[in-house]
């Protein structure tokens, strides 16, 4: 079995998604807490989407899965349920092709989702949340994806959210030749920022880790920071992009207020792109600045999904055989292991049976125990022949017979 939870910013809004958001350094306790009910996981947390992909180790539903994760992040699952969507085998299965390949994105066919599924399932190997199964599986999306991106034009010139969000900046903030702009987070998000910002009169990078900051600052010729200097830069500044996610916001209220006095309330644009947000909402309150966040770029994003919509036909070509070719995979797999539960089974009650009956017979030669245990191990193999011909013939029904015709539980 294989179940996905799914919210996106086409239909979660952020304060609901923040929620589940998920940092690579939480990915340990997240096995932790999952390890009693799950086999494999695989989640993808960025600023657009939150996708987790379980294998169950018992018969479960997307409600079950759900209220698990509102449970691992201490919320309401009623708060999660009108927003989120649940997808269960093939189409689990054909939900997590369509999101490597940037079909379920707010930029249809952006080119950065490529890269996010790829670091999360290096994330997930790494916190040993996935398994050779769900693995495999993730590697077929990827590759299939990647085969879209190389033989259409889906992705051709399409824009990143981060993109988006700066060229919206730089026509609110003008003509940046002469501006100086401080990026806070040289991670995959501030590096795509950083990009957009070529032009930009002053760069000032600041990062918890003073080494990327320097690395960042030095290819787009900026000026690294620490990060206790934000204060400082934050009142140099006359456009802030963040995009640092934390539980804590690295920018708060406070900390602008004490720049814009420095600053003389000049007008300071602030843009977060962070999921969970990097901005404290209530900087709006500070006289002089304008904040700007993800969702503030949907609308310019969704214009461009028209140009790119005549590539979807090409692009679901291309998955379609990927796709039944990685199901049929999944599927071997869980035949696979069902015959080799049932045949577990059957071997555990032939031993116990067989250790049962001879304590009853006594003075038995070495010949007469072969000859018993080959009888035995006979009739188990030929009950077993034809059950284990309908297994193979029958691969999705594999998991629900176990349960309901052998009564072995469900498979992980």
């Amino acid at each position: 079995m294989l179940l996905c939870v799914s919210l996106d910013s086409q239909h979660a809004p952020l304060r609901i998604r923040e929620t589940l958001a998920i940092l690579p350094d939480e990915l340990p306790d997240l096995r932790a807490f999952l390890r009693p009910h799950v086999a494999e996981a695989f989640v993808v947390s960025t600023c657009q989407r939150f996708e987790a992909y379980v294998v169950p180790l018992a018969s479960m539903d997307g409600e079950a899965l759900l209220g698990l994760l509102a449970c691992y992040r201490g919320v309401d699952a009623e708060r999660l349920r009108a927003h989120a969507h649940v997808f269960r085998d093939r189409a689990a299965a054909e939900h997590l092709f369509r999101v490597a390949a940037g079909l379920e994105s707010q930029v249809l066919g952006e080119a950065q989702i490529l890269g996010q599924v790829r670091r999360a399932l290096e994330a997930a190997r790494a916190s040993g949340l996935l398994g050779h199964r769900l693995g495999s599986l993730v590697q077929h999306a990827l590759a299939a994806a990647g085969r879209v991106r190389q033989e259409t034009a889906l992705s051709r010139g399409a824009l990143s959210v981060p993109r988006v969000a700066v060229d919206q900046a730089r026509r609110e903030v003008g003509d940046p030749a002469w501006r100086t702009a401080v990026l806070v987070g040289a991670g995959e998000t501030g590096q795509l920022a950083a990009k957009a910002l070529e032009g930009v009169g002053r760069l000032l990078v600041v990062n918890r880790t003073l080494a990327r900051a320097k690395a960042l600052a030095h290819e787009r010729q900026g000026e690294a920071l620490p990060w206790a200097e934000l204060p400082a830069a934050l009142a140099a500044a006359d456009l802030v992009i963040c995009c640092v996610g934390a539980r804590q916001p690295a920018v708060t209220q406070a900390m602008v207020a004490e720049a814009q006095r420095q600053r003389g309330e000049r007008p300071l644009l602030v843009v977060d792109l962070a999921v969970p947000r990097g901005v404290e909402p209530k900087v709006v309150h500070v006289p002089g600045v304008r904040l700007i966040t993800v969702e503030d770029a949907r609308e310019r994003c969704t214009r461009r999904r028209a140009e790119r919509l005549q590539e979807v036909p090409r692009a679901e070509a291309i998955l379609a055989p990927e796709l039944e070719r990685a199901w049929r995979a999944w599927e071997g797999a869980e035949v696979h292991e069902a015959i080799a539960a049932l045949r577990q089974r059957a071997e555990e009650v032939r031993l116990a049976e067989l250790e049962r009956a001879t304590r009853h017979l006594q003075h038995l030669s070495p010949e007469q125990e072969q000859t018993i245990e080959r009888l035995t191990q006979a009739i188990v193999n030929k009950l077993l022949h034809q059950p284990t011909v309908w297994l193979k013939t029958h691969p999705a029904l594999a998991d629900g017979a176990l349960r309901d015709v052998f009564g072995i539980g469900g498979l992980a």
